[in-house]
């Protein structure tokens, strides 16, 4: 994880929030404001993940699973966020996340 996490805010171009930070290995990282995200920017960053070995980005995945379910309730925008983060990296969901039920998901 280390490798993705040291690098995975100038990935996206972006800071994480504490809890995204703690779970992927990215200590004292902040959100950015809503307003400077783009599209073009969370492009880059996926095709930055992209390079990752296939471990990496399930170890990656895993992470992103852990935390939709820190509350235990993944809410159906989560299921979805990260079914198209996998599908961008061309992995697979984790299978956690992956055995839920869209359509029993809380919106």
């Amino acid at each position: 994880m280390a490798r993705f996490g040291a690098g995975l805010g100038f990935a996206f171009g972006c800071g994480c929030g504490a809890g995204v930070g703690a779970a992927l290995g990215v200590a004292g990282a902040a959100l950015a404001p809503r307003d400077t995200l783009a599209l073009g920017r969370v492009a880059a960053g996926l095709a930055r993940l992209r390079e990752l070995a296939p471990l990496e980005k399930g170890a990656f995945l895993q992470a992103l699973g852990d935390i939709a379910e820190e509350d235990g309730n993944v809410r159906l925008v989560e299921h979805e966020l990260l079914r198209a983060i996998a599908c961008a990296l061309d992995s697979p969901m984790p299978l956690s996340i992956a055995a839920l039920d869209p359509r029993l998901l809380r919106k």
